[in-house]
């Protein structure tokens, strides 16, 4: 009837519509499923069987490793248009329904990861990433150092928090005991007492964005006296990673040297080291671990105890 319309129609056998029966034809035939056709023949395991002449693999069928059939059938059920490009875990989850092969998960999300369309289509909801950039290298000690708070149990004297300073260039640490709700102020007149009247003022301090750091007080003052404050990104503690280290290392410590006591809902930490009764509560223990942090040998600079000491009085 088409043809007596005087419409030619030229009928193109498309490798793609033979695709399931090839997939079938070569489940049944290929050479390199022979080993898990003949696991199947024996008492089931990992789960192989065979069903009219076909190696399924929990019910899913096996798909030779030939002609690009994988790729193919990864190709069907993603770049469909009813399908719409699903992203990785869809196009996992129709996919592994009906067939099976070793690597699927990673193949399939190859593909995807691969799709031309999909990087023209889809966009970043967020901003693209910056790249760190080092933190510059002191010229001498205490010229740049970084701050940070570590909470631990309240002890008999009701101290609750370390505030630590750390010398960026020398790795001396200086720990001092205080409250968890101290304020910026508080941490100013700490800062003042117990390193600024030592060592001078640095020219920078990092930190993380704690409630203290950001304060218009502590910019303020920090402006007046010249230095510049580097508080870290958002879930990027490698930015104060000098104090972070030393709040794991005061934490490892301090558990050495005390116990702890509960009495109803509060936690108290008491000294459980012999023969010192000065030493009764968690922050008396911290100018002995202030000074065994600044007698250690650096593992980062090499420098041993006296070298240290050198370069703090150069």
């Amino acid at each position: 009837m088409i043809k007596d319309l005087g419409i030619d129609v030229s009928i193109t056998d498309s490798p793609d519509y033979f695709l399931a029966d090839e997939v079938l034809r070569q489940n049944r035939s290929h050479a390199s499923l022979d080993g898990l056709r003949q696991q199947a023949k024996e008492p089931p395991e990992d789960g192989y069987q065979l069903v009219k002449d076909l190696l399924l693999h929990q019910g899913k069928l096996v798909v030779a490793n030939v002609d690009q059939h994988r790729r193919k059938l990864i190709q069907e059920i993603h770049a469909q248009v009813s399908s719409a490009h699903p992203g990785i875990g869809k196009t996992r989850q129709q996919l592994a329904s009906r067939y099976y092969w070793r690597g699927l998960f990673e193949d399939v999300k190859r593909y995807v990861d691969k799709c031309h369309s999909c990087k023209q289509a889809h966009h970043r909801r967020d901003k693209t990433p910056g790249l760190y950039h080092p933190l510059s290298i002191p010229d001498h000690p205490w010229q740049h150092i970084c701050c940070d708070f570590k909470s631990f149990p309240v002890d008999d004297l009701g101290y609750d928090t370390i505030c630590v300073f750390v010398d960026r260039l020398s790795k001396t640490a200086v720990s001092i005991p205080c409250h968890k709700i101290i304020t910026a102020k508080g941490m100013a007149e700490l800062y003042h007492e117990r390193v600024c009247c030592y060592y001078g003022l640095p020219d920078s301090i990092v930190s993380d964005k704690g409630p203290q750091f950001v304060s218009t007080l502590w910019k303020s003052l920090c402006s007046i006296l010249g230095v510049k404050v580097k508080l870290s990104t958002a879930d990027s503690p490698q930015t104060d990673g000098q104090s972070e280290n030393l709040n794991q290392y005061i934490d490892q410590r301090l558990r050495l040297l005390t116990t702890t006591k509960r009495t109803g809902h509060e936690c108290y930490w008491l000294s459980i080291t012999p023969n010192s009764p000065c030493l009764t509560t968690q922050s008396a223990r911290l100018p002995s671990l202030s000074l065994a942090v600044t007698t250690r040998a650096s593992l980062s600079t090499g420098l041993p105890r006296k070298c240290r000491k050198m370069l703090e009085k150069s």
